[in-house]
């Protein structure tokens, strides 16, 4: 059965790189999964999710239909994620059975371990049940996403198996164990599958008559008090193996659900999500995900923003071009801006909507950023210089960089000339750059000489901002 709802093995996906701690502060991620979610689990699992960025389009495109399938029907996501915590329960009891019979053995008489085989092969019955309650939902709906839809194919599959079917017959005949006054009746499945593991629970009866029980698939043994040492020798020898062969059963028909428990914590903050953005009535929108265009934004909105103030947060639009220089007064919401941008593509590239009315999102192998240390210090500049070396190191066109006004931890000519001298490296490397400066002679000089393809965000008033483009030699 599928084994995730969240990456696609049939498909050959890069290596997913994690961000680092800094882009995540940076963006503010954490603060954004702690707004919607206090459960510690959930918001571990969503941060490390958007702090790897999916880097295959197939996939963040099932991740969408998924996430929409969810939304939709309410119910799916519930069965799934109720069938999840069942079946776990179930799982745990039959461990908690295994470790007590094998660290206290001789607290089981002969009544005690047949009455735990079919204890747990009940367990096991259980997890089967859960098979047919999620396909008979699943099989209710009309589902978009294709990993949905594989699990459906996938559970019917598993249900229509002459094994599964076998399996079901075998363990309803285990749950039948009894002990009826001073008789010991028997019931084990008589199927050729089966021999090895009924086998030992027969063999000292082959010498007593027996008969079939009417309507029964099994063999029913009625043995005396006079011939409890042989029974009693007989359950020694296979009530453990008849154990373990339950638990390998429950744990094999457990494991694909077991599987997606964490990614529907996922799904869990990702409806939340969605549910805040429509109670504070906030359009989003379903990016389309690319790798052939670039980054467009028609009236984007900062995520945090979004989420955690009363009103929506003012839009902005944003088309990206090989340099990004975003500049303004204090205060007028640059670095929001830039923020914006770097939390929609990490959003956008897990599979999640963002609040824009428009949007194509170009995917990219990594995101690094850059924001201000501090005011004039000189350990601080030694660390910014450090951290934009190794980002220099290290990325690659695939890649995007944000950079919130850097070298702000040395003097203004220093910054200036600093910036004049690092910007044309990852301009000739054809590293898209979105830079937040007050540095306006960076801006004049620009304008004048260096760079084709340049675009200026101007801030007109607070939060707004009015783009122009600038090529160099037109």
């Amino acid at each position: 059965m599928i084994s995730s709802l969240l990456f696609d093995q049939s498909v050959d996906s890069p290596k997913e790189n994690c961000l680092s701690n800094r882009v995540i502060q940076d963006l503010l991620i954490s603060e954004i999964v702690s707004f919607m979610h206090r459960n510690e689990e959930i918001s571990r699992k969503a941060v490390r999710l958007l702090s790897v960025p999916c880097t295959n389009e197939e996939t963040i495109v099932n991740r969408q239909k998924c996430l929409c399938d969810f939304q939709r029907y309410p119910d799916v996501f519930e069965t799934l994620t109720n069938s999840i915590r069942r079946i776990q329960e179930k799982i745990l009891g039959i461990q908690e059975q295994r470790r007590d019979y094998r660290k206290n053995p001789y607290n089981y008489d002969n009544h005690a371990r047949m009455l735990s085989v079919r204890d747990t092969a009940n367990m096991v019955i259980e997890v089967l049940n859960e098979y047919s309650l999620l396909l008979q939902v699943l099989n209710s709906k009309e589902l978009t996403s294709n990993w949905l839809q594989q699990m459906r194919k996938d559970l019917e599959d598993t249900i229509n198996h002459p094994e599964f079917l076998t399996v079901h017959t075998y363990l309803c005949s285990l749950s039948e164990l009894r002990l009826m006054d001073s008789s010991y009746v028997i019931e084990a499945d008589l199927g050729e599958e089966f021999n090895t593991v009924t086998y030992s629970l027969i063999e000292s009866f082959q010498h007593l008559n027996f008969k079939k029980s009417p309507g029964l698939s099994a063999a029913a043994f009625v043995v005396n008090d006079r011939f409890k040492e042989i029974i009693t020798q007989a359950i020694d020898q296979s009530m453990p193996s008849l154990s373990y062969f339950l638990w390998e059963i429950g744990m094999e028909l457990a494991k694909p659900f077991l599987s997606l428990q964490e990614d529907l914590l996922f799904y869990d903050f990702s409806l939340r999500y969605l549910e805040i953005l429509k109670s504070k009535k906030i359009h989003y929108i379903w990016p389309q995900i690319t790798r052939e265009e670039k980054n467009n934004y028609v009236q984007l909105r900062d995520i945090y923003l979004s989420l955690s103030q009363e009103f929506p947060p003012v839009p902005n639009d944003y088309i990206e071009t090989p340099l990004t220089i975003i500049t303004g007064a204090n205060g007028c919401g640059k670095t929001v801006f830039l923020r914006s941008i770097g939390a929609a593509q990490l959003f956008a590239q897990a599979g999640l909507p963002i609040p824009a009315k428009q949007a194509t999102v170009r995917v990219v192998n990594q995101i690094y950023t850059h924001f201000a240390v501090g005011e004039n210090n000189k350990g601080r500049f030694e660390e910014e210089c450090e951290s934009l070396s190794k980002i220099t190191d290290s990325i690659t066109p695939e890649d995007m960089l944000l950079l919130n006004e850097p070298f702000q931890s040395t003097v203004y000519e220093e910054g200036r000339r600093l910036l004049l001298d690092i910007l044309p490296v990852f301009m000739q490397a054809k590293i898209p750059v979105i830079l937040v400066s007050h540095l306006f002679g960076l801006a004049e000089r620009t304008q004048i000489s260096l760079y084709r393809g340049t675009a200026f965000y101007f801030s007109d008033k607070a939060f707004t901002f009015r783009h122009e483009s600038m090529d160099a030699g037109s």
